[in-house]
């Protein structure tokens, strides 16, 4: 395919065991004609970022089962023309299966500075923060079919750790924001000369005192006070 495509859904298979958690096992063979069709069609996935898992049977006890069903393809093509493309997969609410937003933004030097920090100091932020969601949702649903004291400590556990991550995800976005604000200041043109001026009418001399201490608001007539003033 010469033009690009992108190629994206719900397509009701994952393409490796590691894609599944519960349910019965998986055998090759029910993955490997989709991903020899993909292969044929010159596809490829990106990359993604968020929980690995974009589909859940709604069931917490022992028949809850998580797979990854939905994915976005490109080509060559397209990666050529977006190639900082990135596809993350949302919070479900309302579906049983996890929106996928597609990006296809410029790449910045500031966008890989703070992803160098979040993955080296904290890891995959946004990653382990969408897992721990997951994890919190079914430990609300076995503690509302099981209120035991047991399933209690398990659910204010997880949900102490989903702060801690709310918590690094904050300070990740103060951070992402101050960088970004310098960012402008120091290479956009236009940015930084709206800020000069701003400092020009903060700035602005309105009114100055004369030799009598008798203020003067008059363009023309603070001129010559100031001038006077200097000659003295």
């Amino acid at each position: 395919m010469e033009l690009p495509w992108v190629v994206g859904g719900d397509f009701n298979v994952i393409m490796d065991e590691d894609e599944k958690i519960g349910g019965l096992p998986v055998y090759p063979p029910e993955y490997e004609k989709f991903a020899a069709c993909v292969n044929s069609c010159g596809l490829f996935e990106v990359g993604f970022k968020g929980s690995p898992f974009t589909w859940w049977n709604s069931i917490a006890n022992s028949e809850c089962i998580f797979k990854r069903l939905d994915r976005v393809f490109v080509n060559l093509p397209f990666q050529n023309l977006f190639s900082t493309t990135e596809i993350e997969h949302l919070i479900r609410t309302g579906s049983d299966h996890a929106p996928l937003l597609m990006s296809c933004g410029e790449e910045t030097i500031i966008k890989n500075a703070l992803s160098h920090w979040s993955k080296f100091t904290y890891g995959d932020i946004f990653k382990q923060l969408a897992i721990r969601e997951d994890i919190v949702r079914v430990n609300e649903i076995l503690f509302e079919d099981e209120p035991t004291i047991e399933n209690r400590v398990i659910l204010q556990k997880t949900q102490a750790e989903l702060k801690q991550y709310l918590s690094i995800k904050e300070k990740f976005w103060k951070q992402k924001a101050g960088m970004s604000w310098f960012a402008e200041g120091d290479r956009n043109t236009k940015f930084f000369h709206n800020h000069v001026n701003g400092k020009r009418q903060k700035l602005q001399l309105r009114r100055i005192q004369n030799g009598d201490g008798v203020w003067i608001e008059s363009q023309d007539l603070m001129s010559n006070v100031a001038v006077d003033l200097f000659q003295r």
